[in-house]
Parts: C-alpha cells; sequence; structure tokens
C-alpha cells in the first residue's frame, strides 16, 4: 500500500492526475489498510529500490499513472522526488 500511494504521488507531480485524485486513492487504501507510520532510512531505502527486476541502467523505474485505469511502465524518477513521495506517504 506504501508504494501504491507514494506511486500516484509521483503520477500527480508528473501531472497525469490531480491532486483530488491523489487525495481519493490515498484515503480509497488508508480505509482499508493500516498506515505505516515508520522512519525509513532513505538511503537504504532507495539502494534496496535498485535492486528491483523492472530497473535499467541503475534508473529505478516505476508503473505510474497516466489518468486513472491507464497505466506508463518504466518511468524514472530522481532519488529526490522517490524520498519526497515517501514523506508524503508518512505526512
Amino acid at each position: 500500500v506504501v508504494g501504491i500511494i507514494c506511486e500516484a504521488w509521483l503520477s500527480m507531480n508528473k501531472g497525469w492526475i490531480t491532486q483530488s485524485e491523489l487525495e481519493n486513492i490515498k484515503q480509497f487504501f488508508n480505509n482499508r489498510f493500516p498506515i505505516y507510520k515508520h522512519q525509513f532510512n532513505m538511503d537504504l531505502l532507495l539502494q534496496y529500490m535498485r535492486n528491483d527486476k523492472k530497473n535499467q541502467n541503475g534508473q529505478i523505474n516505476f508503473s505510474l499513472l497516466k489518468k486513472i485505469g491507464k497505466s506508463k511502465i518504466d518511468v524514472t524518477c530522481t532519488d529526490q522526488t522517490i524520498i519526497d513521495s515517501i514523506q508524503y506517504y508518512l505526512s
């Protein structure tokens, strides 16, 4: 669930979904699953994320929402943007 909400934030950050759609996604999942409130070691987390099988050329790839019901695969984001998405989830 953390990843879904973070990827929705990344999609909003790219301008592909609206803030309202992001909030609806977050509310949907937070109403059904416990909110994971844990401090992440961001450097270690990024290191683990770099080991994912869908990554290429040292870049972390995501599947993001172009709009609700439509996705785009192999989207890269900067480390700072990834960290910002996690901080959004924790807020």
